[in-house]
């Protein structure tokens, strides 16, 4: 009966049918979904450059020049999840995160009493304490301050500027090679990024000061970027359903993150680790 009816159906379908009929239940069966859970240490830091409208203006070159070879790293935590679909040669992947990138900037206080000559470290940084800093080009020396001859002492600090964001990754994950439990792959990511927070200083076109944002009228933040990385990928096995992952990558940001005359972009290297769920 049954034996005799799928023989009848075998020898009814037309060869090159039954392939694609076998074709599409391989595909079906090597098609998994799956979740990972990620964790990230990330070093971001600055790429700086003047804006198109101000390339003309000599008194930016300095400025710029003085953050590009002063300009510090800065180290955060990220963490978020993603969900994907699996084939035989790449992955599929999109998903929601927390990232949080940074630089540190050399900057002094130009208030009345640093003006008058009374060196200060602020071994504290407080946002509300004074409104007005300029960037420090070396030892005794202002840039661009209200001041007309520099204080006989004055020391500076490194201040973060700390951009956090809630991004939601694309990318695919395309698979180099297997060898046993484990598969090893190329990964390349765009992440759409939406600003939450920012602390830090912003440069101030009008007055040459780097300021906090909410006194900057002329200084903008880009409330939404898009980023792109590219890195390896090391996957490891344990079973039928569970692995863990190795996912050092490095990128930039497409657009300034902010859009003064002093433009500043993100640059950053990664090291993401977790756990994937196979479905």
């Amino acid at each position: 009966g049954a034996a005799d009816s799928t023989s009848v159906m075998q020898a009814d379908t037309p060869p090159a049918r039954m392939v694609k009929i076998q074709d599409k239940i391989t595909a079906k069966s090597s098609r998994r979904f799956y979740v990972e859970l990620i964790g990230m240490r990330t070093l971001s830091g600055s790429m700086v450059g003047i804006d198109k409208a101000y390339r003309d203006s000599a008194s930016y070159t300095p400025q710029v020049e003085e953050r590009r070879n002063g300009d510090k790293t800065s180290w955060s935590t990220d963490f978020g999840i993603q969900a994907g679909i699996s084939r035989p040669r790449y992955d599929l992947f999109a998903g929601v995160s927390y990232r949080e990138l940074s630089y540190r900037v050399y900057v002094i206080n130009t208030n009345s009493s640093i003006m008058r000559g009374t060196g200060t470290v602020f071994q504290n940084f407080d946002f509300e304490a004074t409104d007005s800093f300029s960037l420090f080009t070396g030892k005794n020396s202002i840039i661009n301050s209200a001041s007309g001859s520099p204080p006989p002492e004055v020391i500076g600090q490194y201040v973060t500027n700390r951009f956090r964001y809630i991004s939601i990754p694309v990318g695919i994950n395309y698979h180099v090679k297997k060898k046993g439990n484990f598969t090893f792959g190329c990964v390349g990511t765009f992440e759409p990024q939406f600003l939450i927070r920012y602390d830090g200083l912003l440069y101030q076109n009008e007055s040459g000061l780097y300021v906090k944002e909410k006194s900057a009228a002329e200084n903008h933040i880009r409330k939404t970027n898009l980023s792109f990385s590219a890195g390896l990928d090391v996957n490891y096995r344990f079973s039928g359903h569970s692995g863990v992952f190795l996912r050092p990558s490095g990128g930039l940001s497409l657009f300034p993150a902010e859009k003064a005359a002093i433009r500043t972009s993100h640059k950053f290297l990664s090291l993401a680790a977790g756990y994937r769920f196979s479905f």
